[in-house]
């Protein structure tokens, strides 16, 4: 991935996170709840086309370390 490449795909990342900011509030509601399930089982689901399975779970996996570790810090 060249530097335009890394570039267009922060950006892309940032929107994706803005729009997800912007829709969901911070405390879960039940209505909420169910978008946000259904938006993760989308997302789930094209990891799944995209990475097969174990790639899937390996991303999510990930992505719970990384966000644990961020609410850890940000409580300190």
């Amino acid at each position: 991935m060249d530097i335009a490449e890394a570039a267009s795909a922060q950006r892309m990342r940032e929107s994706g996170r803005h729009t997800m900011d912007s829709m969901l509030p911070p405390s879960p509601k039940a209505r909420h709840e169910g978008y946000a399930f259904g938006i993760l089982d989308g997302l789930a689901v094209r990891f799944v086309q995209w990475f097969g399975p174990s790639g899937a779970g390996e991303v999510f996996r990930h992505y719970a370390a990384v966000c644990e570790r961020q609410t850890t810090a940000a409580r300190r």
